[in-house]
């Protein structure tokens, strides 16, 4: 016949054992819970109780509790709750403490401890105010307003030395300011304090302004109102269309100068239209052959993919690294299967991405909408990977150290994805004065035009830009001979936030850049001797 050991757990025979002692403690001195826990904290002794005059009170809160106790749970409950309170209120511990120390997992003397510890930092927390409303109040009385008076006590803000008199250190303190300011008296550094709030407000005033000129094309919006108002709109659309003719030169501004002018027209036909005083005539077509990605190379897709694997295999890359989980959706998605570090089946994932690209181009087509980067992305697909996103119109190769992800790159960078992004929507304007048609990129006029807008204009006829003044056209010469600087103050337009080149003319940028670079060269020849293109590095 076996025999079971029963284990028993130290904490509740702890618990049992103080459960124990105190009920041990109440029966032998006849007082009732919450007198004993108050002698097993240390609050009383026995000497005391047998001397209190209230002695004989207790034992009959002894009796009752034993009386209640025996009733029921309901009232053994009720008692607990009794108990708690009247504990809570002796010790001046909480309610919570106070139900730990009924149910036996905390000591009354801990619990007692805690309570005293936790009302010594209120106390001083109190003294500590007191003390710093003490130190302002006498640097008040020298002349200081209450925010200096705050900033002079900031350094023994969290602890002061609470012995030590508030006046004196606050004194102290502000003789320590007086000699970092070299200012002497208090007036003085008012004033100066004064004044660099002033220039902060100041500052802050012009950064809002930036702000809010930089999301209208450098302009303020009631000035942007009021150039597209009816009795100015006409004099604003000429000023544009010499600033459109500058927008295009591109022997004379460098590009992103010409970008920030073109940001000035789209804001300016958009508040006019919004106005009524322009209307769309007209759709021209972006180039019908719509293929950025029929040149993509698969090789340095599937080279990436292996690279992605073995280092994952060599323990580079986590499990839930982003780029290792691409690549295994992408090779589970072409293949069926799992990923494993041999890769034998970069046929199929070939195959797999040359028809996603197909069919995300397929759908471009079709949608008029731009491929989504996240796609390609998912395709392992970077935009080294686009030849029309890679090299400018130019031919020069653009990232030289680095390739930046999808995420980095602009409007402008993603435009070979986008099958409406060189498409154009004319805008017109008639009057006596003149007749002026303009040009917005299809996605910009996209922000303020309707749908169904957009669709009946693709039906229409294309229109040219051009400008007449009382039946005199506007050449590009006639535009060319205002300064650019002159046009776009007459436009209320900050330079340095549409232009950040501030207008330099593009001959003389050219010019300056190869100047330093054969200064450059020159002094690697005077360090290095003649460059030979067959030495050998």
């Amino acid at each position: 016949m076996s025999t079971s050991v029963r284990k028993t757990n130290p904490r509740q025979t702890s618990r049992a054992a103080r459960s124990e002692l105190w009920q041990a403690t109440c029966e032998r001195l006849e007082v009732p819970a919450v007198i004993a826990v108050q002698v097993l904290a240390g609050v009383l002794d026995e000497a005391a109780i047998a001397a209190h005059p209230l002695r004989h009170h207790w034992r009959n809160e002894y009796q009752a509790e034993v009386t209640w106790h025996q009733a029921g749970t309901k009232a053994a409950r009720q008692l607990k709750h009794r108990r708690a309170r009247q504990i809570a209120a002796a010790l001046g511990v909480s309610q919570h403490s106070a139900f730990q120390i009924l149910k036996g997992t905390q000591e009354p003397a801990a619990a007692l401890a805690a309570a005293q510890a936790r009302q010594h930092e209120q106390r001083q927390a109190a003294r500590r105010e007191q003390w710093l409303a003490a130190a302002i109040a006498a640097l008040q009385n020298q002349g200081l307003p209450q925010n200096m008076a705050e900033q002079v006590v900031q350094p023994v803000a969290r602890t002061p030395d609470l012995d030590a008199d508030p006046a004196a250190t606050a004194g102290q303190l502000w003789l320590e300011r007086q000699q970092q300011s070299g200012l002497a008296s208090p007036a003085e550094l008012v004033a100066a304090w004064e004044q660099h709030r002033a220039w902060t407000v100041e500052q802050l005033r012009r950064q809002q302004e930036r702000q809010v000129r930089a999301a209208h094309a450098g302009m303020r919006p009631e000035h942007i109102t009021q150039l597209c108002s009816a009795d100015q709109i006409a004099d604003t659309l000429h000023t544009l269309l010499h600033l459109n003719h500058w927008a295009k030169a591109r022997d004379r501004l460098l590009y992103v100068d010409r970008q920030g002018l073109y940001q000035v027209k789209a804001r300016l036909l958009q508040e006019a239209h919004r106005q009524g005083q322009v209307q769309l005539v007209g759709y021209l077509a972006g180039p019908t052959e719509f293929t950025p990605l029929d040149d993509a190379g698969l090789d340095p897709v599937l080279e990436h993919l292996q690279d992605i694997v073995a280092d994952a295999s060599a323990g580079h890359r986590e499990p839930d690294d982003p780029d290792y989980v691409t690549a295994r959706q992408l090779y589970e998605s072409a293949t069926g299967q799992a990923i494993d570090a041999d890769l034998p089946e970069l046929a199929a994932v070939a195959c797999f991405v040359r028809r996603r690209l197909a069919e995300l181009q397929r759908q471009a087509i079709t949608t008029r909408r731009p491929i989504p980067t996240a796609e390609l992305q998912a395709l392992l697909v970077s935009p080294d990977d686009v030849p029309s996103i890679a090299y400018t119109a130019a031919g020069d190769y653009r990232w030289h150290r680095w390739t930046p992800g999808w995420d980095e790159l602009d409007d402008r960078d993603l435009a070979p994805l986008d099958p409406e992004w060189f498409s154009l929507v004319a805008v017109r304007y008639e009057a006596a004065a003149g007749r002026y048609t303009f040009h917005l990129p299809f996605r910009a006029a996209e922000r303020f035009v309707a749908a169904e807008a957009l669709r009946q204009l693709q039906e229409q006829g294309e229109q040219r830009e051009a400008g007449e003044f009382f039946g005199c056209e506007i050449t590009e010469e006639e535009s060319l001979a205002h300064p650019i600087g002159e046009l776009l103050a007459r436009l209320g337009v900050d330079v340095g936030i549409v232009c950040p080149q501030h207008l330099v003319d593009k001959a003389e940028h050219v010019a300056q850049i190869e100047a330093q670079r054969a200064a450059r060269w020159a002094e690697w020849e005077s360090e290095d001797g003649p460059f030979d293109d067959d030495d050998e590095f």
